[in-house]
């Protein structure tokens, strides 16, 4: 009984800290935060208060590029007059555009290291095989079996 009770009351906690810090969590992609933040990270993000940002600060913000919307994640550089100029980590130069407040998804509260690797992997084809069909595979082979005795 306490198996199931323990780890059942820490998911709730969790859950309800979650909600309660409105948090998210995302993947990365790319290598512009490295190595500060890699793609082998989940990053957690906390909703900001704008007037609370600063210079140091890392913000995941909403920046369309050829129509389509994409979340970037980068270091604010400087704020002046309420628009904020990025810059990656590893890049040489600050971005090339404005964000403005409205943009701000979050700023970053923190990483878990390493996983971001299961999402990746879960999407590849050998992933997929791994964590969905052999699985799938498993439980009804054992259903089938199950069927076959009863009818005996």
């Amino acid at each position: 009984m306490k198996r199931i009770i323990i780890p059942g009351i820490i998911a709730a906690f969790t859950l309800l800290l979650i909600f309660y810090l409105r948090l998210s969590f995302l993947t990365v992609t790319g290598t512009s935060m490295a190595p500060e933040i890699t793609e082998k990270d989940i990053l957690i993000i906390a909703q900001a208060d704008p007037a609370s940002l600063k210079a140091g600060d890392i913000i995941t913000y909403y920046h369309e590029v050829d129509g389509k919307p994409y979340m970037f994640t980068h270091r604010i550089v400087r704020i002046e007059n309420n628009i904020i100029k990025t810059k990656g980590d590893s890049m040489l130069e600050e971005d090339g555009y404005d964000v403005k407040y409205q943009e701000i998804k979050g700023v970053v509260a923190g990483k878990i290291p390493y996983l971001g690797m299961l999402p990746r992997f879960a999407r590849s084809t050998a992933g997929y095989l791994l964590l969905i069909l052999f699985p799938a595979f498993v439980l009804i082979t054992k259903e089938i079996i199950k069927l076959r005795r009863h009818s005996q």
